[in-house]
């Protein structure tokens, strides 16, 4: 029995040890790379925003213009 123990004991040294070798392989951790994808989409968001706020603005502007050559 002592034994299984001391071999479960290794085995989840060796699962630490990799798990963090891979944390360095995969450059983050996974909460840094949630907390960045978070950061993309609210950026995305707004720039979504913006683009909307041209579009509508162009339009605005465009329809202007064409009242003008009707009138």
């Amino acid at each position: 029995m002592c034994c299984d123990y001391e071999d479960s004991l290794r085995n989840l040294q060796k699962k630490e040890i990799q798990d963090g070798e891979d944390k360095v392989e995969n450059g983050m951790s996974e909460s840094k790379l949630e907390e960045l994808q978070n950061a993309w989409k609210k950026e995305q968001e707004e720039e979504n925003v913006k683009f909307s706020e041209v579009v509508q603005d162009s339009t605005q502007e465009l329809d202007q213009e064409v009242e003008e050559v009707i009138d």
